[in-house]
């Protein structure tokens, strides 16, 4: 850790230990740093991706992940880890890989799930690194009697198998059992710029920090670094608090979440008690006159009737005298289009299929297009296209996104690092458009200057990314040195003159905005 002054461990009565911070953060400051003790690659990222410091191996369309374009290389005994340098290569080598090469080499390529690798490198630490980190794991929650009792279970004890034969270790099987769960329950996933999954990482110390659905920190990843940063003010003495799922759910689908992986009861600012203060992820939309409704104040229960008060709409006054039927009613549709089921789109035929309920639910008129499941349905839907080089079809999706969802969101502090991530998804977007020029008719209607949108996209990254990564990351570097520079050459001395000396207000970057807004909502309103 950086700075290790900077927080304080504090047991708390109701959620036990915690960190504090020992002075004042301003927002948008980072808190401190550090390389989490126990990380590894994602299995399906092996291969493009160093083990080391966690670069990718190049940008890619399905990813879009902004970072330098690198050959990596393979380790020449287990042929399934990769490296960006010999530094790193090195480096990896002396801290874990020399334990795990000859096991890994043996399996053909065909490496356990990252839970398992992380485990190993646990189990096969040795010396004073071992006693340390065993006695640090001693004071985390494992839940084994939760997960005990869940359908997986089996499986879990079967990868604790794996894991204790592999690597040899003389800890008994239950002890490896309680181990495994104790990682899975505090191991945290390790994202890029553009929020994919690349790998995971342990960290005894992170692992301290407690959960909000409305947090005052966030986690961010500088290559291998992890940097803990305010996305609000925080005073002395204060707890930090991260996210640990997606808080962009409505409050019952995010408290089930927690039940389900953490098990514990959310009882955090957000959901405890619940309709202090309006919160968009909450919203439904009045029948009557479209506007924004949350069915608050209410009381939360496990069993299936969530809404027990009667409210009325605050602008028409529509009242709603079965409150509990109505809501019910909208998430029983909700189900009834399969929307949210789909969690992996596999072929043209199930993305025009999800478009379909997608386009079917927004008719409905009864969820704001800015909360689940739409957000879902959006980050399935925007990298398979993509992937599949539609851009124009890509462009549209992420134009509801970022107009329609994300400006909604946007009042959440901590969502600014995925907002990051879907500018840059933007931006890639757009540069491909440019780049080939393959418009299409529809979007030629509109008399978009795609130039001008670019421009503008990656001025407010340039401006954003330090708030949330600090100064002179890897990403901001990328972005400048990648999209600015080759902006600005395109352009040629004169034009660049301009540009660089004119707001996006006077390069009428907004007005060229609106008409993507004006594509993408066309697109949702037509039959």
């Amino acid at each position: 850790m950086s700075s290790p002054e900077v927080v304080v461990k504090k047991n708390f009565p109701d959620r036990g230990n915690g960190l504090v911070v020992a002075k004042d953060f301003p927002a948008h400051s980072e808190i401190f740093r550090k390389i989490p003790e126990v990380s590894v690659p994602d299995s399906d990222h092996r291969s493009q991706i160093c083990a080391n410091c966690f670069l990718f191996a190049a940008d890619t369309g399905d990813r879009v992940q902004p970072g330098s374009v690198v050959k990596l290389f393979s380790c020449g005994k287990c042929r399934s880890t990769y490296y960006c340098s010999q530094e790193c290569q090195l480096q990896d080598w002396k801290a874990y890989h020399k334990r795990e090469c000859k096991i890994l080499a043996s399996l053909a390529r065909k490496v356990p799930p990252s839970s398992v690798v992380l485990l190993m490198r646990i189990l096969m630490m040795d010396g004073d690194q071992r006693d340390r980190f065993y006695k640090a794991m001693e004071n985390l929650m494992s839940h084994i009697d939760d997960r005990g009792k869940m359908e997986d279970f089996p499986t879990l004890v079967l990868m604790s198998k794996g894991a204790k034969e592999y690597s040899g270790t003389k800890l008994s099987l239950d002890r490896v059992v309680e181990m495994l769960c104790t990682v899975m329950t505090n191991s945290a996933s390790i994202p890029n710029p553009s929020y994919d999954t690349v790998g995971m990482m342990f960290d005894s110390v992170i692992s301290l920090i407690n959960h909000s659905c409305d947090p005052n920190a966030v986690l961010v990843f500088n290559k291998n670094v992890l940097l803990v940063r305010a996305v609000r003010p925080i005073k002395k003495g204060e707890e930090i608090l991260i996210t640990y799922t997606d808080n962009t759910m409505p409050m019952p689908h995010r408290k089930e979440q927690l039940r389900m992986r953490y098990f514990f009861d959310c009882q955090c600012t957000a959901c405890f008690p619940p309709g202090l203060t309006p919160d968009p992820r909450n919203d439904f939309t009045c029948p009557e006159c479209g506007t924004p409704f949350q069915p608050y104040p209410m009381k939360f229960h496990r069993s299936a009737q969530l809404y027990n008060d009667i409210y009325e709409c605050s602008s028409c006054h529509y009242g709603f005298p079965n409150a509990p039927n109505v809501v019910a009613d909208i998430e029983d549709e909700i189900a009834r289009t399969g929307i949210a089921d789909v969690s992996r789109i596999e072929s043209d035929d199930m993305a025009s299929g999800l478009v379909s309920k997608l386009k079917q639910l927004y008719k409905l008129k009864t969820i704001p297009i800015h909360r689940s499941p739409f957000i879902e349905v959006l980050a399935n839907l925007i990298p398979y296209y993509i992937k599949q080089h539609d851009w124009n079809t890509a462009l549209r999706f992420i134009g509801i996104e970022y107009f329609l969802q994300d400006e909604v969101r946007s009042w959440q502090p901590e969502f600014a690092s995925i907002r990051l991530a879907h500018m840059m998804r933007f931006v890639v977007i757009l540069l491909y458009l440019i780049t080939t020029g393959n418009c299409s008719k529809d979007l030629e209607h509109y008399s978009i200057d795609l130039r001008e949108c670019l421009w503008g996209l990656v001025t407010e990254l340039e401006r954003l990314i330090p708030r949330i990564y600090g100064e002179n990351s890897t990403f901001e570097i990328h972005v400048r040195e990648k999209y600015r520079k080759e902006m600005l050459k395109q352009m040629g001395p004169v034009l660049a003159r301009i540009h660089m000396s004119s707001t996006l207000e006077q390069l009428g970057w907004y007005k060229e905005m609106d008409k993507i807004k004006t594509y993408a909502k066309d697109f949702l309103d037509q039959p």
